[in-house]
């Protein structure tokens, strides 16, 4: 499946428009909520 979905999709990507722009500080916010919403709702063992 994944080799089928790299064969439609492709390796080619079109590069950032500007690689080298630091991220702003709303962006990493996002970033910091994503991560904690995700440590929250890990489960270290599975639901059984």
């Amino acid at each position: 499946l994944l080799l089928l979905l790299v064969f439609l999709i492709g390796t080619q990507h079109p590069p950032p428009l500007n690689e080298y722009m630091p991220l702003d500080t709303r962006r990493k916010l996002l970033a910091v909520v994503a991560l904690i919403i995700f440590i929250l709702s890990f489960t270290p063992s599975p639901v059984s």
